[in-house]
């Protein structure tokens, strides 16, 4: 490696010394017009990273804006869906003491039917007690 190193130092310093001054000159001047180049490159390259960067940062400022207020519905959202278990939960138990209710009065309607048709057999009784009292009544005593 260092003797291509050396053998490249040492054909540039031919090639320069074998050159005419005129030659000298338009090289020197290609290769400052190079090095110009190669500094305008060098802004550009560097501009282009600040705006790279500037774009950058404003990305993950919109990224990090997004994901709170992703953050903030995620909450909201978990918020709702506790508020509409719990009234599931209450509606339920509702349910479940209607349920009761309902049984308690089928109970006590079968209670009152049986008692309806309890008094309608003695209703029926009675009318007939009374039919024939009335019968007795009427007929001429022996």
């Amino acid at each position: 490696m260092k003797t291509v190193s050396l053998l490249s130092v040492l054909m540039i310093a031919v090639c320069l010394v074998g050159c005419q001054d005129s030659e000298l000159a338009t090289c020197q001047q290609e290769r400052e017009a190079l090095q110009e180049q190669v500094t305008e490159k060098d802004n550009q390259i560097s501009t282009l990273k600040a705006e790279n960067v500037e774009i950058q940062t404003k990305a993950m400022e919109s990224i990090a804006t997004i994901m709170q207020k992703q953050a903030k519905r995620n909450d909201q959202l978990k918020d709702s869906i506790a508020e509409k278990i719990q009234q599931v939960k209450d509606l339920e138990e509702k349910v479940a003491s209607l349920e009761i209710e309902l049984e308690n009065l089928k109970n006590l309607y079968e209670n009152a039917t049986a008692t309806i048709g309890s008094l309608e057999k003695e209703k029926q009784a009675l009318a007939k007690k009374i039919n024939d009292i009335q019968k007795a009544a009427l007929s001429p005593v022996k």
